[in-house]
């Protein structure tokens, strides 16, 4: 079944996706709150939630996007993957002629070094000013600029974590670039092998970490998760929809199943794994919204990226780690992250863009 995602409809994707990961990375820092599986994967965590739900809370809600938010990111993932064919390969720039490599990473990074700049600015001048100053190496920064936090452990010694990024959600700006390059070099004007190899693959090293290490901290697990190798399943999803389509099935079967891979997530790695191509399918049945309801995500998805940027910066002004009472810190968040989003958004459009 051919898909076609508008402009809109990628607004309404992002902004569902952001407003879950923005209030999971919240959520997650409530004293006693629910653990999610992101990097990791125990049983315990599954069970602690089902304790909240059984219980009627505390918090309920925020566990629920303690746990389930950051299934936000696959969502951009496939995002990400599909606006890649469609620019690329569907008439877009550079389809005739073709990238070449270097010109593809460098637009792509001065697409993303915008945004980033702003957040580095953000968080250099709130630990200059309210903190005891500013807490990360020349290092760090120079690894976040170039996309490869990721994969240097801080101290560069072993290849286990303990990464500098910053702060953690920019985690997602080297895999995004991961991805890109993922695209160009192995993707690109390729067939469906590449495809359906890689994301067999994925899977296979996703599982093979856990079951080398299950218990404890599960380390190698936890390092790979900040890496294309273990989280291109829900990218490749979004190559593969935007050339081929996703097979005609009735909506009610869809959800279900969604529903049920995503319950059996919660205590088998196999389910987990491959959980994400779930929520992108619950994702896409959110395109059956109606225009009124529709209204506000969109338009949220439009200022996603700058909403990405700067809300692990105002969480720092408003952590509930610190105490006080978690609701006003929670609307004190959000006020001011949006806020904050949509003016930079405004600003940024008179920017000139990078040009491929």
């Amino acid at each position: 079944m051919n898909i076609s995602i508008s402009r809109q409809d990628t607004a309404l994707l992002k902004g569902l996706a952001i407003i879950a990961i923005v209030l999971h990375n919240f959520a997650h820092w409530i004293p006693g709150a629910v653990v999610e599986n992101e990097y990791n994967f125990y049983v315990s965590h599954s069970l602690d939630l089902l304790t909240v739900l059984s219980h009627g809370g505390p918090h309920i809600i925020l566990n629920l996007f303690s746990y389930f938010g950051c299934y936000g990111v696959p969502v951009f993932l496939f995002i990400s993957g599909y606006g890649m064919v469609r620019k690329y390969e569907s008439g877009g720039t550079g389809s005739d002629a073709g990238v070449s490599v270097g010109r593809f990473a460098l637009y792509n990074a001065r697409k993303m070094w915008r945004l980033m700049i702003v957040g580095f600015a953000l968080l250099l001048f709130y630990e200059l000013r309210f903190t005891t100053g500013f807490h990360h190496t020349i290092g760090s920064v120079v690894w976040y600029f170039l996309f490869l936090s990721n994969f240097l452990p801080e101290g560069g010694c072993g290849i286990l974590p303990a990464q500098d990024l910053l702060l953690g959600p920019w985690w997602y700006f080297s895999l995004t670039m991961q991805m890109y390059m993922l695209y160009r070099l192995l993707y690109y004007r390729r067939g469906k092998r590449p495809l359906i190899a890689s994301a067999i693959l994925s899977v296979v090293i996703t599982l093979a970490a856990y079951y080398l290490m299950p218990g404890g901290d599960q380390p190698l697990l936890h390092y790979l998760r900040y890496t294309f190798l273990t989280t291109l399943l829900p990218f490749a999803m979004g190559v593969w929809t935007a050339r081929y389509g996703l097979p005609k099935v009735r909506p009610l079967f869809s959800v279900t199943a969604s529903v049920a891979i995503m319950a059996l997530s919660l205590f088998f790695p196999l389910f987990w794994a491959i959980a994400p191509i779930a929520v992108v399918l619950l994702a896409l049945q959110c395109l059956r919204l109606s225009a009124p309801l529709r209204r506000l995500p969109e338009y949220i998805g439009r200022i996603s990226a700058f909403l990405f940027v700067v809300h692990p910066v105002v969480r720092c002004f408003c952590n509930p780690r610190l105490g006080g009472d978690v609701y006003p810190l929670l609307a004190e968040y959000l006020i001011a992250g949006f806020l904050a989003a949509a003016i930079l958004y405004r600003l940024n459009q008179f920017i000139p863009k990078p040009r491929l």
